[in-house]
C-alpha cells in the first residue's frame, strides 16, 4: 500500500497535498531497490508509525537509507519534498556514472598482465601504456563534469525549492 499516512489517518488533520506523492515515490523506490515493498499491505499500522527495514545485505541499502527516511517520514511537514527528493535522486545517479566511468583497471601494469602483453616489444608496449593513460584521464574528466553538473543542478534547483517551501508556508 503506497498511501500516506495522513491519508490512513485523517484525523491527524494533516494538509494532504504533493507530499503524499514523496511518500508513494519513496515505496516505489524501495520496491524497486530491493524487490518488497517497505510495508505490509495488510497492515495500514505499519505506514502509520513509518515502520519499515531495509534489507542490510543490498548493495543499495546504505546509499538509499537517508533518501528512504526522508520520504517515508510518516510527518508530512517534515517529509521532503518533490524538488529535493528529485535533486537527491539525479545526484545519485550521477555518482553512479561517474564511478562506472572509472577505469575499473587500477593500473597499466595489470591491464597488460590481464592481457597476456608481456612479450610485447618496447614501441607496443609504449604505445599500450599511452593508450590506458589516456582512457584514464579521459574517463576521469568525464566523471568530474557529470559531478558538477549534478552539483550544479541542485545549486541552481535549490533556490526555487526555497520559494516553493515559503509560499506554502505564507499559505
Amino acid at each position: 500500500m503506497n498511501r500516506a499516512p495522513e491519508m490512513i489517518d485523517l484525523y491527524r488533520n494533516k494538509l494532504i497535498n504533493e507530499r503524499v506523492d514523496v511518500w508513494a515515490l519513496g515505496c516505489m523506490l524501495f520496491t524497486l531497490a530491493f524487490q518488497k515493498h517497505p510495508f505490509d499491505a495488510e497492515s495500514k499500522l505499519a505506514s502509520l508509525n513509518g515502520r519499515y527495514l531495509v534489507p542490510r545485505d543490498s548493495p543499495h541499502a546504505s546509499l538509499l537509507t537517508p533518501l528512504l527516511a526522508s520520504a517515508l517520514e510518516t510527518d508530512p511537514d517534515v517529509r521532503t519534498d518533490v524538488m529535493a527528493l528529485t535533486q537527491a535522486v539525479a545526484l545519485l545517479y550521477a555518482e553512479a556514472q561517474a564511478d562506472e566511468l572509472t577505469p575499473q583497471v587500477a593500473s597499466v601494469a595489470a591491464a597488460r598482465e590481464a592481457l597476456g602483453m608481456d612479450a610485447l616489444d618496447e614501441g607496443s608496449s609504449a604505445d599500450f601504456e599511452q593508450l590506458m593513460k589516456c582512457e584514464q584521464q579521459q574517463a576521469a574528466t568525464r566523471a568530474s563534469q557529470l559531478r558538477a553538473a549534478a552539483a550544479s543542478s541542485v545549486a541552481a534547483a535549490a533556490p526555487s525549492a526555497a520559494k516553493t517551501a515559503a509560499a506554502a508556508a505564507a499559505a
